[in-house]
């Protein structure tokens, strides 16, 4: 996807100061990763309609925001990735600017991956064969419903 960036991620988050959680219709509740282009945090939703509901906003560094190029990548990233409709993909719900670019995103409560395999690894264990199975096929299936995505006009979208 346009922007990718591997992130760099904390366990259990590091809290957002009390200041600092409010980002429009969202309080800002822990930062989990920072990557290369985007910070990454755990959020709650304020307005009426879905108050409490848990969401990850994903929000260009400061440094970033506004450098055109990096800002448009951004937006072509929550564009497209808007698009993608599988039980494999990330929802994304919204595209925002709240005096800087952010992305709103569906929040999947679990364990991440790299952390269940460094806790595997200072045990001196390994990821049961079944396990590794169905992570790789699930994540083929969302990469293939990505790259079979097409345009209005038909035309593949090149994912």
């Amino acid at each position: 996807m346009p922007g990718y960036t591997p992130f760099v991620t904390n366990p259990a988050g590091t809290l957002v100061p009390r200041e600092a959680r409010t980002f429009g219709s969202y309080e800002l509740v822990a930062k989990l990763a920072t990557g290369g282009m985007a910070e990454i945090f755990l959020a709650r939703r304020t307005d009426e309609s879905a108050r409490g509901q848990l969401v990850v906003i994903k929000r260009i560094l400061p440094h970033l925001a506004d450098d055109e190029h990096f800002v448009t990548m951004f937006r072509d990233e929550a564009a497209l990735a808007s698009k993608l409709e599988h039980p494999n993909v990330c929802k994304v719900f919204a595209l925002g600017n709240q005096g800087t670019w952010f992305i709103v995103m569906e929040y999947l409560h679990g364990v991440a991956l790299s952390r269940m395999l460094s806790r595997l690894s200072r045990a001196k264990q390994l990821l049961d064969l079944r396990m590794v199975a169905s992570i790789v096929i699930q994540a083929c299936e969302g990469l293939h419903h990505a790259h079979e995505q097409r345009g209005a006009d038909g035309r593949p979208l090149g994912l």
